[in-house]
């Protein structure tokens, strides 16, 4: 009774009533001059805690939970996580202490007052009452300041400097009074405020710093930064610079200091959006501006900051002391996905490459920022860089012959940079170009020291290559990259290991276009346990490697008909690129995008469509945001998503829906297609025949068929012009109008059409068996099709009785894929039998296609009713012929039944 009595108070004074909307968080002396009632009513509760100290603990509680609980909501409504407030007691409890004004707890009360502003002007007059008191004006000029105000009015307000100084003083890591206090003195506006300013951090010795990392100090600062105007990211600016200033000569101490600022601000993620890393560039340029610190000295620095444990030094090269080049053990490998990786990083390798003196310091420097940039994301940036780095290594290679291995190494990494951005054609050239100078070192160097470089030029090249369709060129350069690391890992495992687990992905990936799925998953797996074993023996995070290897072995996997292991692997890629999506977005979304497409075309596939649509609507949302930020790098990804989720829409009955997405994702490959016709026509011809096949799926066979044709005259244009890249696509494209000519009774056309498509088949099957016998056996069934509506049943069954056989050979190897295809044959097969009169051929045809369906329906019984109710109806009217009428009565009525359960379903 008397616990419950003592704590009224406390409870009117920090939590909400039902007239006030708003929190008060701290003890006495942490806000000034409060207003006299609440001032009486705290001190009455400080004597009653010397009275009665059991309860201290009560109390320290309720002001620790009351300063969270006024950002709880409108932080969990943004981040989509929790506040670790009750971690955080439990950490500090068991250290013994309480909190006394830990700076956490003081921005977020802060931030509460600044931010939580009331629903209506009742409530605000009543905030105003309580906190804008005339003595406190002074110290709290915009305590009413409501992050929703617009531009316009934020631009009329003077800007308070008080919260430039608590977010500097946060980011440089002051964590006790008597460490901060000259850093405040020099900077304040007069005593009063120094003295606020002052009480808001911990004295000496406090056991309660801020937490580390601290989602809410986080949450504050960027808050500060997204709703203030320019003034406060200036103010900021010149006290960093200030800092910069004073402790340029005192290397750790301002490395501490600026790391530990790009580091919250990078966690914190201010700035705007997607763009944030810009501004945080911007931002800190501006820093280094305003310090006016050499560009020798910005270069130093950035040695000191992240490049001092690899024996990084400056030494002078020619007799002139101001000319000096850089001498190290070894360089930092580039392309390392690392938290090292930060804009401040980026800052100081630009303004050290802008102050440059000498070629080579200056081609290194912009080098080493085009990596920085490929590891922040910043693809078009690293891009830049990169061309200048190889701009200058050839300009000056004939005067600097030992660094034509460092131009190697930088147009390596642009090619890298290529492939990201798509431009493949261009990955080409470089690659090409790298080669070319490994010959011409060859004949006049031993280059054995750089044959890893020779390897990561080949993985470029293949990957370009299989890119372009060029996929047999492509499985050269992979399998010799492969080869190379190989035998390199052998001796020196720790340090090429990686790349041996790379070239393996990458020659996986060059297996499975070409259709060898087996081999492809061979490669894939031992990549896989290469990138787990280095995980467990070194400290990088090989995270995003092992989720990538999933996503492609979810990919095998299916192909190869073991469904089941092949949905637990796109499952675990898409939770571990989720995981790493939730530390770095900007890097990490554009990966958790393609896994979920990934996911959801698996799980259509084997029938969990509901599943699937799920997983594809949130990968569409992903790509559409990332589209937004960026359209050149991510609009062809958003209009596959799009293709995926009609493709789903479709196969749940959904089929107005799925219009509207695949002709979306139609219009935009159309405009990509006229920018670059290179590049993106093939995807075009692709979309188009995905939208003529949804037409004719709603009976619009004749809008369908104008599509169809589209895509058939990009695909002759593309074969005439490389028949070994788009012969294929040829077929395809053939086979889909010549199927619309078939619905639309225009039997002539639609056999001319799988005439050709079967004629281009057998050409490519005779040059590679096991990659296109299947489409063979497709265009053939299709070709029986057609001619038995012709009448010519001889003929249909010369042509179904081929693919039978096809498809018969293919299911030994990989039965998930091919025993539907060989059930639907056989199925066509007994019908034109029966319709020829030989009814006990055609009994046999359809037995054996209903033990197909028995055997796939073991493990999806729903999957196969309208293929099963077709086979019934064939048996049927094959009992009928035989005279075995009540079997063929029975086959008839469970036809029926089947039938209606799907279109019921549909």
């Amino acid at each position: 009774e008397r616990r419950a009595e003592f704590l009224k108070p406390l409870t009117r004074v920090f939590t909400p009533t039902s007239d006030r909307n708003y929190q008060y968080a701290g003890r006495q002396g942490d806000w000034p001059r409060l207003p006299r009632k609440l001032r009486e009513a705290l001190q009455k509760l400080q004597q009653d805690v010397i009275e009665l100290k059991k309860l201290d603990e009560e109390i320290a509680k309720a002001v620790f939970f009351g300063a969270y609980k006024a950002l709880r909501e409108q932080y969990e409504k943004e981040t989509k996580s929790a506040l670790p407030a009750e971690e955080a007691w439990a950490e500090l409890k068991e250290k013994g202490s309480y909190p006394n004004r830990p700076l956490a707890l003081v921005l977020a009360a802060y931030l509460a007052v600044q931010g939580q502003h009331p629903a209506n002007p009742n409530e605000e007059a009543l905030l105003a009452e309580a906190l804008m008191h005339e003595k406190e004006a002074r110290w709290w000029p915009r305590l009413l300041y409501k992050l929703g105000k617009s531009k316009a009015e934020e631009t009329q307000m003077d800007f308070p400097y008080f919260e430039v100084l608590i977010a500097g003083a946060t980011l440089l890591g002051y964590l006790e009074r008597e460490e901060a206090l000259p850093f405040l003195k020099e900077h304040h506006i007069d005593r009063a405020f120094f003295t606020v300013a002052s009480s808001l951090l911990p004295l000496k010795g406090s056991r309660i710093g801020p937490l580390e990392p601290d989602p809410v100090a986080d949450f504050f600062l960027r808050k500060l930064w997204e709703n203030s105007n320019s003034a406060f990211k200036e103010h900021l600016a010149e006290l960093f610079a200030e800092v910069v200033r004073q402790n340029i000569e005192k290397q750790e101490v301002l490395s501490f200091r600026i790391n530990r600022a790009s580091q919250v601000l990078r966690r914190a993620k201010v700035g705007n959006g997607a763009t944030y890393i810009k501004e945080l560039i911007s931002f800190w340029i501006r820093v280094f501006h305003l310090s006016k610190t050499t560009g020798e000295t910005l270069v130093k620095l950035f040695y000191e900051l992240y490049y001092n444990e690899i024996g990084i030094t400056i030494t002078n090269s020619h007799d002139d002391d101001d000319d000096y080049d850089i001498k190290f053990e070894k360089k930092p490998k580039s392309f390392v996905y690392s938290p090292r990786a930060s804009p401040l990083l980026a800052v100081l390798l630009y303004l050290g490459s802008s102050a440059a003196k000498t070629p080579t310091e200056q081609a290194w420097l912009q080098a080493e920022l085009g990596g920085t940039f490929y590891a922040l994301g910043l693809y078009k940036d690293a891009s830049k860089a990169l061309k200048k780095a190889t701009s200058i290594y050839r300009i000056y290679r004939k005067e600097l012959g030992d660094y034509l291995f460092d131009l190697i190494k930088s147009l390596n990494d642009l090619g890298r940079v290529y492939l990201t951005l798509h431009q493949y054609e261009e990955a080409l050239k470089v690659a090409g170009e790298a080669l070319h100078y490994f010959d011409e070192l060859r004949e006049t160097k031993n280059i054995g020291t750089f044959v890893p470089d020779r390897a990561m030029t080949l993985l470029v090249l293949s990957y370009a290559l299989a890119k372009l369709n060029r996929h047999e060129e492509a499985l050269t350069a992979a399998k010799e990259a492969v080869e190379i690391y190989r035998n390199l890992s052998k001796m020196i495992p720790e340090a090429l290991l990686p790349n041996l687990a790379m070239s393996l992905y990458n020659l996986g990936n060059v297996l499975s276009a070409i259709g060898d799925k087996k081999a492809a998953l061979e490669a894939t797996k031992k990549s896989l346990l290469h990138y787990q074993e280095l995980a467990k023996s070194t400290s990088k995070d090989y995270t995003p490697e092992i989720a990538g290897c999933l996503n492609n072995l979810a990919d095998d996997l299916f192909a190869l008909g073991r469904h089941e292991e092949a949905i637990e692997a796109a499952q675990e890629a898409v939770k571990l690129y989720r995981e790493l999506a939730e530390r770095s977005p900007e890097i990490f979304h554009q990966e958790l995008a393609m896994s979920l497409n990934n996911l959801a075309r698996i799980l259509s596939d084997y029938g969990r469509h509901k599943e699937a649509l799920s997983a594809v609507r949130e990968g569409v949302n992903l790509y559409q945001k990332l589209a937004e930020s960026d359209p050149e790098l991510f609009l062809l990804s958003f209009a596959a998503s799009l293709t995926n989720l009609g493709n789903i829409l479709s196969a749940l009955g959904h089929h107005e829906e799925a219009l509207k997405a695949i002709k979306e994702g139609v219009q935009i490959r159309r405009k990509l297609a006229r920018k670059n016709p290179n590049s993106y026509l093939p995807n075009l011809a692709k979309s188009l025949n995905d939208l003529a096949g949804q037409l004719s799926a709603l009976d619009l066979h004749n809008e369908a068929l104008k599509v169809a044709k589209e895509a058939l005259q990009i695909d002759h244009r593309l074969a005439k012009m490389s028949p070994e890249d788009h012969l294929t696509d040829l077929a395809a494209s053939l086979n889909s109008v010549g199927y619309i000519f078939f619905k639309l009774g225009r039997l002539d056309k639609a056999l001319d059409a799988m005439k050709k498509a079967v004629e281009i088949d057998r050409v490519l099957s005779a040059r590679d068996p096991e990659t296109y016998q299947p489409s063979l056996a497709t265009s053939l069934n299709n070709l029986g099709n057609v001619l038995s509506a012709l009448g010519h049943r001889e003929k249909a069954i010369k042509a179904t009785k081929e693919a039978i056989e096809i498809y018969r050979e293919s299911a030994k190897g990989r039965p998930a894929v091919f025993l539907l295809e060989l059930a639907r044959s056989l199925d066509n097969l007994a019908r034109d039998l029966s319709d020829l009169g030989h009814h006990e051929d055609a009994y046999e045809a359809a037995a054996e296609a209903a033990e197909i369906y028995s055997e796939l329906e073991t493990n999806k019984p729903k999957a196969y009713r309208q293929d099963r109710a077709r086979n019934f109806h064939n048996l049927g009217y094959v009992l009928f012929g035989l005279g075995r009428y009540k079997e063929a009565h029975q086959a008839a009525e469970k036809a029926i039944k089947l039938y209606y359960i799907a279109n019921w379903l549909k």
